[in-house]
């Protein structure tokens, strides 16, 4: 029951809250009611989303797969082991199981032969940043509950 609802939990972070970010360059568009989106202009809403998030329920799947549900059972196996600061102790490994698969997949060489280490810090900071708003709705929506059971929080 408890990994039913886990894995529940993060379908919903995966298709909701990856694709609000995922579209974070069409934010100004969206607010503006300006849905243009290179040479193609819509009317309405609902035809500007569609076009922006062509191929979001691929790269949702992917970051559920590859991302979210490896980093749930390295959570499960290890880190509610720790009692105190748990919060930080998964927001830090989040980030470092990010930047880690970031290199692992060619992302970081890819990155450094387009240009040297020190013009890329803009990417880690953002991939930080990405860390901590998923590790903080993993840690209200699943995290919490799990550590209150214990009798940790």
């Amino acid at each position: 029951m408890k990994g039913t609802i886990i894995f529940f939990i993060n379908v919903v972070i995966a298709y909701t809250l990856f694709p609000i970010i995922y579209i974070h360059d069409y934010w100004d568009n969206i607010i503006s009611g300006n849905y243009q989106m290179y040479d193609i202009h819509t009317t309405s809403l609902s035809d500007y989303f569609s076009l922006i998030f062509e191929g979001a329920g691929i790269l949702g799947t992917i970051f559920l797969l590859i991302n979210l549900l490896p980093f749930q059972l390295l959570k499960l196996k290890w880190l509610y082991k720790f009692d105190q600061n748990f919060y930080i102790k998964s927001l830090g490994f989040y980030s470092l199981f990010n930047i880690a698969f970031v290199l692992i997949t060619g992302w970081g060489g890819l990155l450094l032969l387009m240009s040297p280490w020190f013009n890329n810090v803009p990417f880690l900071l953002v991939l930080i940043l990405f860390s901590v708003i998923f590790q903080t709705a993993l840690y209200i929506a699943i995290d919490r509950k799990i550590l209150k059971k214990k009798n940790v929080l």
